[in-house]
């Protein structure tokens, strides 16, 4: 059976993971942490950027009733879908009942 590779991945003269090909890789040395997107701005002060530019910020304030609307629909969709399940299961029962 061939040898199996080593495989050392390095950077700034360190050995940053380690493992074998076709093994798992561990990381020896954790120098980035993922973070959060920051915006470099407010949402007060984009509005106000925006409208120093002359431009509309009205669509601004409309976003969280839209997410709210859009929430309430598919509550209301998901209840209509579990009434159809119910129905599609009691349909179930009854065919087997009857032997159809």
């Amino acid at each position: 059976m061939a040898e199996r590779k080593s495989l050392g991945l390095f950077k700034n003269g360190k050995k940053y993971f380690e493992g074998k090909v076709g093994q798992d890789i561990k990381v020896l040395e954790k120098e980035h942490v993922m973070q959060a997107y920051k915006p470099p701005f407010t949402l007060g002060e984009m509005k106000k950027l925006i409208e120093s530019l002359g431009g509309d910020t009205s669509w601004i304030e409309k976003i969280p009733r839209r997410e709210s609307e859009l929430r309430e629909k598919i509550k209301k969709l998901q209840e209509e879908i579990e009434r159809y399940r119910d129905e599609l299961y009691k349909i179930g029962l009854l065919k087997k009942a009857l032997g159809i």
